[in-house]
């Protein structure tokens, strides 16, 4: 059929309906004042978005924390399995067990999980997979990597950059400035005193600790303690020989989420490890999801460690 008659046609349609041409401005839908918006990261990079996000997924554990703590639930459309074990939500949901069926759920952060829910906004981790990040992106779907902070100042700047994504600014605020008077309380208190210690998960005398450069050493300087591993950089694997060198003055270990011994606890118990300082009246257990946090939550982190040195 030519071109012409394709025309005619849908003019002929058009007549017939009683409808006249409408132009695409005409039908699109009005976006929210302010948007689009584009706002500067703490990390100086710029993101923008076009409207204000109405169906956020939260590919991670510490942007469930994040998003959560900003915006009501209903402008979250979908969550990673695990922030139900290991996240606010965790918290949320004993209160409001409705929540557990509020949000879809996926066990793995893949393009099919993401899209699902017909999001306006992804929030996932800078580890999260390149493949995958990659082909979200081609949607042109606002997707957000949250970098893992090393400080807790970079905490408050996620939440302040995403308070003015999500068009929340004055909630993220109120929030940074409670926290910050809260941490800075601690800091005039000085629980640590000057003493050593460690963040320690593992099994058996294998596992993982935190060096500087990570959020829980920075976390331990802020309380008053010295970083008994900081001669390591990163999150760091941690052997027997490098538990007897540092030998700290307080071990802090994970809590199992159902109040059990973790693997983490019984493999103190090991004769090799009976003459630490540590064992075994100055382990510190804390919550699984402050211990392993990299949010804002890591100051209620800091608070649980502080209730342990007093």
């Amino acid at each position: 059929m030519h071109r012409l008659q394709l025309v005619l046609l849908s003019a002929l349609a058009l007549l017939s309906t009683g409808c006249e041409p409408r132009d695409e401005a005409s039908t699109r839908t009005p976006v929210a004042a302010g948007y689009p918006r584009t706002v500067e990261l703490g990390s100086g990079a710029t993101f923008s978005v076009p409207d204000r996000p109405k169906r956020i997924v939260c590919a991670t554990t510490t942007a469930v924390d994040y998003a959560l703590s900003l915006v009501e639930p209903n402008r979250i459309a979908a969550v990673c399995s695990q922030a139900f074990q290991s996240s606010l939500l965790t918290l949320r949901v004993v209160d409001e067990p409705s929540l557990r069926d509020r949000f879809d759920q996926f066990d793995r952060f893949v393009v099919e999980s993401a899209l699902r829910s017909d999001p306006d906004l992804i929030l996932c981790s800078a580890f999260s997979n390149p493949s995958t990040v990659e082909t979200l992106r081609r949607t042109r779907i606002p997707l957000l990597q949250l970098v893992e902070p090393a400080t807790i100042d970079g905490c408050f700047g996620h939440l302040k950059a995403l308070g003015r994504v999500l068009d929340v600014s004055a909630r993220a605020e109120d929030l940074v400035s409670d926290l910050r008077r809260r941490i800075d309380a601690l800091e005039a208190e000085n629980p640590g005193g000057g003493r050593t210690a460690m963040f320690f998960s593992g099994s058996g005398v294998e596992g993982w600790g935190s060096g500087r450069g990570t959020l829980q050493h920075d976390a331990l300087g802020r309380l008053g303690l010295v970083n008994a591993i900081a001669d390591q950089v990163g999150p760091c694997a941690i052997h027997l020989e490098d538990l007897l060198q540092a030998d700290p003055d307080f071990l802090i270990i994970p809590r199992s989420p159902d109040g059990s011994p973790s693997l983490t606890r019984e493999g103190l118990n090991d004769e090799r490890l009976r003459g630490l300082k540590a064992i075994p009246d100055h382990v510190l257990e804390i919550d699984d999801a402050l211990f392993q946090t990299t949010s804002h939550r890591v100051v209620e982190a800091c608070e649980e460690i502080a209730r342990g040195l007093r």
